[in-house]
């Protein structure tokens, strides 16, 4: 399984309503994963990933590389 290990959650609810998609900046990524890489602007399900706070204080996600819907850049 590809992991992009960790996305911060950086807006709230899509056009759905809560939690239906969010953007995030992707932080790590797993060597596999494909597409997708460190720092990128993501869209994923807003419903998917283990929500996590990290040793930092900040909050986030971890996600697996299915979940993101697009790249934003």
């Amino acid at each position: 399984v590809s992991w992009a290990r960790r996305c911060v959650q950086e807006t709230g609810a899509g056009a759905g309503g809560p939690g239906s998609s969010v953007t995030g900046k992707v932080a790590s990524v797993g060597e596999n994963v494909k597409g997708i890489k460190k720092g990128d602007a993501v869209l994923i399900n807003g419903f998917s990933g283990t929500e996590v706070e990290f040793e930092d204080g900040e909050k986030g996600k971890f996600i697996n590389a299915v979940d993101v819907l697009a790249v934003l850049g």
